[in-house]
């Protein structure tokens, strides 16, 4: 058996999310990811698998400031995302570079609640997620044609024996899953800043400006795109790029009218999204849009330092000066 899987040929996968090895995200069902990971199965003929889960029913993720929170629908978003929703399941397989892509609906709230931190994930968690993840897999399976020459039976086979695994408690569970957690953690703090970087689909110029890992990071949320709006911008790109910052707002739903800590954060995350987007895409900013971004942080970054946490403040500010320093460059100042 393969001890180690992930530095094999480079093959990788996650759940929720295609950022990995730079960061993990998806509740139980990565939790599940971390023990098949570690039995060293993967799939044949393929270099990365990523496997999101969406959720079904009442729940309605939405992106406020920066932070997340579950709406129950009453805002009169349920249409948008019922109609999100009928789009899934969705599957995309780049067959040059092998990665295949798989989104799915999961059940309500599983993969968004803290209780699914590793102190509080149950084995029925476990075998529930397992269940979830099995069943994805077999889809996923039976949409291949035999010209792809993918074979995802060795990961279903996996994630069967994980669904049959008996363990006397949770703690046991517990203990054997946070082994295997603090080795992936370890294997990942030991890599190549720049190697957990995904730069396809980004300017080679970008790096001349944004030349540090951190600035790439898609969980740092003072990284232009870490944080969910930026994140949500980046990801939207080519809709997203040519609104200015009312419109953005609007498009998010937030309301930037009311003088508080949370709409100076969103104006800053905003503009700093759509600035720093156009050096990662194209190379460089318009000195217009570098200017607006500026401006922003000059005027808002007082009032949005109040939502960052104290001991997390002094890196809020460096990354602020940091980041006015590249603008104040392409804006001519």
């Amino acid at each position: 058996m393969i001890a180690d899987p992930l530095n094999i040929e480079g093959k990788t996968w996650c759940i929720f999310g295609d950022h990995y090895p730079a960061c993990r995200g998806g509740g139980v069902a990565n939790w599940v990811s971390v023990l098949m990971e570690r039995e060293g199965w993967f799939a044949t003929g393929l270099s990365r698998f990523t496997l999101t889960f969406v959720q079904r029913g009442p729940y309605v993720p939405a992106h406020i400031a920066s932070g997340v929170v579950v709406r129950d629908g009453s805002d009169g978003q349920s249409a948008k995302w019922e109609a999100y929703l009928a789009q899934v399941p969705m599957r995309r397989f780049a067959r040059k570079r092998r990665e295949l892509v798989v989104t799915l609906r999961g059940d309500p709230g599983f993969d968004f609640f803290d209780r699914h931190y590793l102190v509080n994930v149950t084995v029925p968690d476990i075998q529930t997620g397992t269940a979830m993840v099995l069943s994805a897999l077999q889809y996923a399976q039976s949409t291949l044609k035999a010209s792809d020459g993918v074979d995802l039976v060795p990961m279903i086979r996996s994630a069967e024996a994980l669904l049959v695994r008996k363990w006397p408690d949770d703690q046991a569970m517990r203990a054997e899953l946070s082994v295997a957690y603090e080795l992936d953690r370890a294997r990942i703090a030991a890599m190549d800043p720049w190697a957990k970087i995904d730069m396809r689909g980004f300017h080679p110029a970008a790096r001349k400006f944004l030349d540090q890992p951190s600035d790439w990071s898609a969980v740092d949320d003072f990284s232009p795109h870490g944080n969910d709006l930026g994140a949500d911008v980046l990801g939207g790109w080519s809709k997203l790029k040519a609104m200015n910052i009312p419109a953005l707002a609007q498009h998010f739903e937030i309301d930037l009218a009311e003088d508080d800590a949370q709409a100076s954060m969103a104006r800053i995350q905003l503009s700093n999204a759509i600035a720093f987007g156009h050096i990662k895409k194209s190379g460089s900013c318009p000195s217009d849009i570098a200017v607006i971004a500026l401006q922003t942080l000059r005027t808002d970054r007082a009032q949005a330092s109040q939502c960052v946490v104290h001991d997390h403040l002094a890196a809020w500010e460096a990354s602020c000066a940091r980041y006015m320093s590249i603008l104040e460059r392409l804006a001519g100042e």
